[in-house]
């Protein structure tokens, strides 16, 4: 990124084919996360405390694995139980953490006897060991550790398929999943990762630059935020 001329920004990227092309435009907003924004290439800094933002926030990885059944089996092994039908655990085992989606007046399984479950959702060391098998691999463990908490259900002949995201290995994502501040970081760095830079032409969106980071809601709030931004910046400059 760079300003090259004094009133538009230039922006060269690369395609998906290798090729490569730029962009002018007068406000520039990044919805990136600063992993993946710490690659970027700038013709000079933003303020130096937006820079330490960048630079050093916390972010977390995440490894997460579905599976898919031909049946609701949790269904009759929960009701078996007085658990209701939907949830969550936790375990020592590989995937650690299993939630169980909802249901009760749920319209996608109104015609459909098959259910998914987030088998595996991991953090950090647990979501790197995950991300480094194969994804047949990450199936299969995923698979036999439920079958290990519910032996009853006999859930391996039901299984139909699995599909898994690893955020470690994610190249836009900048390998990690979400902003996770460490000690102290929100409070020393927050507001500042809200204001805009560049004389009012840079602005920052994404889940961390909000009060709800670490979810689609903190998206939409700095992406809100941005719009805001930009409409008072607009109006400032000369017509």
């Amino acid at each position: 990124m760079s300003t090259s001329t004094q009133s538009k920004y230039t922006v060269e990227y690369e395609t998906n084919s290798g090729f490569r092309k730029t962009i002018e435009s007068d406000f520039l907003i990044l919805a990136i996360p600063y992993t993946a924004q710490r690659a970027i290439t700038k013709s000079h800094n933003f303020d130096v405390k937006q820079e330490m933002a960048v630079r050093g926030v916390r972010y977390v990885e995440v490894t997460k694995v579905l599976l898919q059944y031909k049946k609701r089996w949790r269904e009759k092994i929960f009701s078996e139980n007085q658990q209701g039908f939907d949830g969550g655990l936790v375990t020592d085992l590989p995937i650690r953490y299993t939630m169980f989606p909802k249901t009760e007046g749920n319209s996608q399984i109104t015609h459909s006897n098959r259910g998914v479950i987030m088998a595996a959702y991991t953090f950090e060391q647990d979501a790197t060991i995950l991300s480094a098998l194969t994804p047949e691999r990450r199936i299969q463990i995923a698979a036999e550790n439920i079958n290990r908490i519910f032996p009853k259900a006999k859930s391996l002949e039901l299984l139909e398929a699995g599909a898994s995201q690893c955020f470690p290995s994610d190249e836009l994502a900048g390998g990690s999943a979400f902003c996770y501040f460490g000690p102290e970081q929100k409070t020393n760095y927050l507001t500042t990762m809200m204001e805009t830079d560049w004389n009012d032409r840079a602005f920052f969106a994404g889940e961390q630059a909000s009060f709800t980071h670490g979810w689609i809601q903190g998206a939409f709030e700095a992406g809100l935020r941005c719009v805001q931004q930009v409409v008072k910046a607009a109006n400032k400059r000369p017509t």
